[in-house]
């Protein structure tokens, strides 16, 4: 069997931006662009604040061996939103803060620092990758309370996979969550 197929079976959850590729090789995709087919432009509302938060890469050792030593998919998935948001129209911040593994952490440390007169909302992203064919990306968008105002799940699987790459992917699953009309209407209240 495979290194990158025994991962697969074994290790469940983990982003394997590498099952695609040679295991001999380590592996990074290439730096994300945004794309060039734009969904519209994004408004928040007047005064408000967004901020990105990252996800703490929690990779193990081993499927961290695949990977180049400076790539992290959680990173990658970041600043590929971040991008899109800018690309969108918005200035995202990228929040002092990383959680993880799951929203709940996200949600705690809100409720626990909560400003309810912070005009701010916080986006959320975990990022799950199993081949450069199969992306699914989770997000939420939270109050300052760690109220959710949205939460949706995007998902791009490519049956031929040919001549897909991990950033068409991406940008299909982030496509799903950024075009979404409630997502507008969330950054709007």
């Amino acid at each position: 069997m495979r290194p990158v197929a025994r991962i697969l079976l074994f290790v469940p959850p983990v982003v394997l931006l590498a099952a695609g590729c040679a295991t001999t090789e380590k592996y990074a995709p290439p730096r994300y662009q945004a794309a060039q087919d734009r969904f519209g432009a994004i408004r928040l509302a007047t005064g408000k604040t967004l901020y990105v938060c990252p996800a703490i890469d929690s990779l193990t050792p081993e499927n961290r061996a695949l990977l180049k030593p400076e790539f992290s998919p959680w990173e990658y998935a970041t600043a590929a939103i971040e991008q899109e948001l800018k690309a969108s129209g918005l200035k995202p911040v990228r929040a002092a803060l990383a959680f993880g593994p799951g929203f709940d952490s996200l949600r705690r440390v809100l409720a626990e620092k909560a400003n309810h007169t912070e005009k701010a909302v916080y986006l959320g992203t975990e990022l799950l990758v199993l081949s450069s064919n199969h992306l699914t990306l989770d997000a939420k968008l939270l109050d300052p309370a760690g109220a959710i105002l949205f939460e949706k799940r995007g998902l791009c699987v490519v049956f031929d996979a040919s001549g897909t790459n991990v950033q068409e992917v991406t940008h299909m699953s982030m496509r799903q969550i950024l075009a979404d009309p409630k997502f507008q209407e969330a950054l709007q209240r």
